[in-house]
Order: C-alpha cells, then sequence, then structure tokens
C-alpha cells in the first residue's frame, strides 16, 4: 500500500474504503504498515494515520493488539503515535474509532464492548507507562494540547482528565502534610466517623495496593464493618475502625470488651460472606476470603507486657490484624521515606 497514491478529500475515501476491506479481511500487517508509513504530503499526514490506526480497530481484537505493540516501538514519531492513542481513546469510550482531521465523514460504526475493554487496557497501561518513559509523555502531551486547543474555554477535556484518572490510580498519593494531618486527627478525641471518613478518602493508610472504598451505602448489603477495601489485585481487606483513645486492654490486662465487640464484628462479616459467596460477589467481585483488619487505640499507651500479649494474640490470629492508630502513622511515614528515597533504611 502506497500512501502517496491516495491524493485529497477523494483519495482519503478510497484510502478509507481500502483500509476497512484491509480490517474485513483480517491483513493486520497491511494496516500496520499504512499506520507506519509517512505520507509524502503535509495536509494527508495526520488523516492516513487516523485512518490506519482506526482501521486496526475495526479489524478487532489482533488489529488492537497490534496498535499496542506499534506503540511500544521507540521509533513511532509523534503524529503516528498520537493517530493510534486517538483510536485507542475513542475506542474505549465505545466510540467510532476514526475522526477526521480535516472534516471528511466517515461512515463508522461504534465498537463492541469487549473491543473496547481491551482497548482500554492498552490505552491504561501506555498512560500509566509515561511515569517513566519520556516518550510516551511526548505522545500524551501531544494529544492533550491537541484536545485542549479545540476547546480552550471549556472544563477539562474528556482524555485529559481521563489521563488525570489512570495516573492517579497508578500512583500512591502520600504526602507529609497528609501524614500531619493524620497525625493531628489522632491528637483529638473526636467522634469515630472522622476517622473513617479520612481512612476512606486515604486508604493508602489502610493498605498501599487499596484501589477503591466501598462503605454501608455503596454496597448496599448487611456490612457491619465500616467499610470494605478493595485492592488492586481483587483482594478485600474488611476494616473496622474504632477510636485512638479507646483501650484494647482492662487494667488487669484482660483483652477488653471493646475489642472483643469489634473483633466479633470483623467476624461476622467475614462468616457473612463465607455463607452468602454468591450473593456477596455480586457486590465484590471474586471475593472468597476476605482479610480483617481492627484499627484501634495507641500502642504508645500500652504498657510492655499489653504490646507483648498483643503480638502474641495477632500470631495465633490467621486473618485479622489488629492495627493501633500509631501503627498507621509510623508505616505511612514508612512507605513515604520509601517512595520518595528509593530503597533505604525505614525511619
Amino acid at each position: 500500500m502506497d500512501v502517496d497514491d491516495y491524493v485529497g478529500r477523494d483519495g482519503m475515501l478510497a484510502f478509507f474504503d481500502d483500509c476497512r476491506q484491509l480490517a474485513e479481511q483480517g491483513k493486520i500487517d497491511e494496516l500496520v504498515q499504512g499506520l507506519a508509513t509517512k505520507a509524502g504530503r503535509t495536509q494527508e499526514k495526520p488523516e492516513v494515520a487516523r485512518i490506519a490506526a482506526g482501521a486496526l480497530v475495526l479489524a478487532g481484537q489482533p488489529g488492537i493488539a497490534a496498535i499496542g505493540r506499534f506503540l511500544e516501538e521507540a521509533d513511532v514519531g509523534g503524529l503516528r503515535a498520537s493517530a493510534a492513542l486517538r483510536a485507542l481513546w475513542l475506542a474505549s469510550q465505545g466510540l467510532p474509532p476514526i475522526v477526521s482531521s480535516v472534516g471528511i465523514s466517515y461512515t463508522v460504526e461504534p465498537v463492541s464492548p469487549a473491543l473496547q475493554a481491551q482497548a482500554r487496557v492498552i490505552l491504561d497501561d501506555f498512560i500509566a507507562a509515561a511515569a517513566t518513559s519520556a516518550e510516551h509523555s511526548r505522545v500524551l502531551l501531544a494529544l492533550q494540547h491537541e484536545e485542549s486547543f479545540l476547546s480552550p474555554d471549556g472544563p477539562l477535556p474528556p482524555f485529559a482528565a481521563h489521563i488525570l484518572s489512570v495516573t492517579r490510580e497508578s500512583s500512591i498519593v502520600l504526602t507529609i502534610a497528609l501524614i500531619e494531618e493524620w497525625e493531628a486527627l489522632v491528637e483529638q478525641d473526636l467522634p469515630e466517623k472522622k476517622y473513617q471518613d479520612f481512612l476512606e478518602e486515604h486508604p493508602v493508610f489502610v493498605d498501599p495496593l487499596a484501589a477503591e472504598v466501598l462503605n454501608r451505602k455503596r454496597l448496599g448489603v448487611e456490612l457491619v464493618t465500616d467499610f470494605v477495601v478493595r485492592r488492586h489485585d481483587f483482594r478485600y481487606v474488611v476494616v473496622e475502625i474504632e477510636k485512638p483513645h479507646d483501650r484494647i486492654f482492662t487494667q488487669a490486662n484482660d483483652f477488653g470488651s471493646s475489642f472483643s465487640h469489634a473483633v466479633g464484628q470483623v467476624l461476622d462479616f467475614q462468616g457473612w460472606i463465607a455463607e452468602n459467596v454468591a450473593y456477596a460477589q455480586r457486590h465484590l467481585p471474586a471475593v472468597e476470603n476476605p482479610h480483617g483488619v481492627l484499627i484501634m487505640g495507641r500502642r504508645s499507651e500500652m504498657t510492655t507486657h499489653q504490646q507483648s500479649k498483643l503480638r502474641r494474640w495477632l500470631h495465633n490470629s490467621k486473618n485479622i490484624e489488629v492495627l493501633t492508630f500509631d501503627d498507621l502513622s509510623q508505616r505511612a511515614r514508612a512507605l513515604h521515606a520509601s517512595l520518595r528515597a528509593g530503597v533505604g533504611s525505614p525511619p
């Protein structure tokens, strides 16, 4: 396929028809060649790339996979990579994957949900990789700039908003200011909901792999703990929160009634999931045997004997972890130090 044989508006319509036929025939390599070839005339350059990239989407799963491989090439070039990325973005939104740069109307059907999901995965992986790849970043910035130029006075354009969303989901957001805000809350005697609200908004304090928080309102099930954290690996953590100044132990060094009740809350919900797996998985996909976390009290207010007894309890507890409020602070500071300084000794 010699892209320079296609000239002007009629040439682009003919190029579109030829690419569509190649897509229907599953000729992926020829479409990739069309995407990779630089058109000789300036006017046709962006249009040829957009048509070829969109036709790869129309070729189905093999074509979308080919776009992913194409984007990983070191010498792709901004214009052609932008066209490939645009096709993925349109497909991921369930839209027709070809939009003309010169006002030509192409008849293209929206993609199927399965192809939409595949395009989304490849697109989001490319965005996530931009954190460590200058080439990926340049392509993303070029497409963002083009989108912003088309709507300079409106809200954040959809593609730019999506980049921010993926970047946020792919990153651990933890700052010293956030840790200090948490520590200031811990020093106060506030209602339990204040601590719960903070941890729901910043679940990294509970689990660095937290992807989503589901509370009673969102789940709409018989949730007896405060909330559930879904990790990025689709493991779940059942979280029960008490208050910083609630005592785990009595003066006689026995576990207190508040501690026993809170542990019971976690056990009850774990048991409910075990007995209602099919129903629970409608709300928590793939949930089976969630880990439990109880956040209660302060280690600094325990005696040495009490700390030792709690360690023994944790050693014998297979699926419930007890963390104090200052444990969360210490873990957050260690995580922050690791994120900012790389490998090193914990603080």
